[in-house]
């Protein structure tokens, strides 16, 4: 079993494309776009939602198996190697029809989850890739505006889905949050659904 994993794992890392640039927001939705128009009876491209200035986020959903794996990419917009990376995995899953039945996973693949802030990243994506032109060029949000600290869950009765105020940290880490929502719901952006 280790070799046949060994074997594989091998045979996806020597598939990785050698790339002399990083993608930009459109051509990362242009690739789903793609993925999804070559392998119809196997993806399905969704809006999901929309961004804080207006952009559609999609998500491109691969069907192979019983249980779920989400894949969003660049939740920090200055780290763009994530959405080459999606856009590789997605274009994997499509094309090696012995891989996605062995793995068991119906796939959520979001190629940019942080389509405003990439943008804003993309002077520096193409080079030179020098410290002062990533400089120049370099944006990251606010702790409280990035995508990863407002993405909505929905658990039971709660729904988190706004940022919190300030940095903090669980006092109940074994109760998953609800101990310090109960105590100051709106502290932790969540409310009662």
């Amino acid at each position: 079993m280790i070799e046949l994993r060994d074997t594989c794992l091998r045979k996806q890392l020597a598939a990785v494309p050698d790339f002399d640039r990083y993608a930009t927001v459109d051509e990362l939705a242009v690739a789903a776009r793609q993925l999804a128009a070559t392998h119809p009876d196997r993806t399905r491209l969704r809006h999901i939602g929309t961004s804080r200035l207006g952009e559609a986020l999609e998500c491109l959903t691969i069907r192979g198996g019983p249980r779920a794996a989400v894949v969003f990419a660049l939740p920090h917009p200055n780290e763009p190697v994530g959405g080459l990376t999606a856009i590789h995995l997605a274009t994997t899953l499509c094309q090696d029809e012995q891989l996605q039945p062995a793995l068991g996973f119906t796939w959520h693949i979001v190629p940019c989850i942080d389509p405003d802030g990439t943008r804003l990243n993309e002077g520096w994506f193409a080079g030179p890739l020098t410290r002062g032109h990533y400089a120049r060029n370099f944006y990251r949000p606010a702790y409280d505006e990035q995508v990863e600290w407002t993405f909505p869950v929905s658990y039971k009765r709660r729904r988190f889905d706004r940022a919190p105020g300030s940095t903090t940290t669980c006092h109940s880490p074994s109760r998953s949050c609800m101990a310090c929502c109960t105590r100051s719901p709106t502290a932790w952006g969540c409310r009662w659904t």
